[in-house]
């Protein structure tokens, strides 16, 4: 959810970790593997895409692999990098866009975690970005994914609030679905109180909804086989009611 717009993942970058604290990253990082397994055994070089402060990538690290993250947002690499020094973790950081890869084929699997592709809101920059990975995979490598779903974007899920007192981190976001272009528009409003210091500020976040065998075809063309799409989570193929979705798709070939 970290390779976005210009603006966004930038006033809210400090506090993007307390804001994600309650969030299962390892159960996410053992969701990955057992996927891994099933499909190819033991994997070495992970390619964390849009990896904002690294929470995922670290994890991986953690469990012996070699993780490269790239990120676009120079804010949220700066703090990645810091908690990798500081963990002293083997974890590398790149600032760059998902859109415009330009990587060696040099990672067994490449992840891209918390709808972060649906920011990416214009389908040719879409498939520049499944280009690229492919392009930054070795032979056979593995692309794993999640998006949120159109339903998952119409039923406006985003509209949240959070106005506990006791959270020194209060917010209240509003989305809006547009059905013509499939975009969610979130207008996120923060407060931070902290010893009687007090930070308000704004995002405006955009999120595309993508039809399932859209991206099918686009990895297609970009050089992958899609092996499936799971309901999020699971290893049940995806569902008409599903919120979020997982892909796996395997490099086929050879990318020029």
């Amino acid at each position: 959810m970290k390779d976005a717009r210009s603006g966004q993942f930038v006033a809210v970058a400090p506090y993007y970790d307390h804001l994600m604290r309650f969030v299962p990253y390892g159960m996410w990082v053992d969701y990955c593997e057992q996927i891994l397994t099933r499909e190819r055994g033991e994997a070495r070089d992970v390619l964390d895409l849009c990896c904002g402060t690294g929470s995922i990538g670290l994890r991986f690290a953690e469990r012996g692999y070699r993780v490269v993250g790239v990120d676009l947002s120079p804010q949220m690499v700066a703090l990645g990098r810091a908690t990798a020094e500081a963990r002293g973790s083997s974890m590398r950081f790149v600032v760059a866009d998902a859109r415009k890869l330009c990587l060696r084929p040099e990672f067994d699997v490449a992840v891209c975690l918390f709808d972060s592709l649906n920011y990416i809101t214009a389908e040719e920059q879409l498939r520049e970005c499944f280009a690229g990975v492919a392009a930054a995979l070795r032979r056979r490598g593995l692309f794993l994914f999640d998006v949120n779903t159109v339903r998952a974007l119409r039923l406006d899920l985003f509209t949240q609030v959070n106005r506990d007192a006791a959270d020194s981190l209060q917010y209240d976001w509003r989305s809006s679905w547009d059905p013509a272009s499939r975009i969610c528009t979130v207008h996120m409003r923060f407060r931070y109180d902290d010893n009687g210091r007090t930070e308000e500020f704004e995002e405006v976040h955009h999120q595309k909804g993508y039809e399932l065998d859209e991206l099918q075809r686009w990895l297609k063309d970009a050089g992958f086989d899609c092996c499936h799409v799971y309901n999020a989570y699971t290893l049940r193929r995806a569902g008409i009611f599903a919120n979020r979705v997982f892909f796996v798709a395997r490099k086929a070939r050879s990318v020029l």
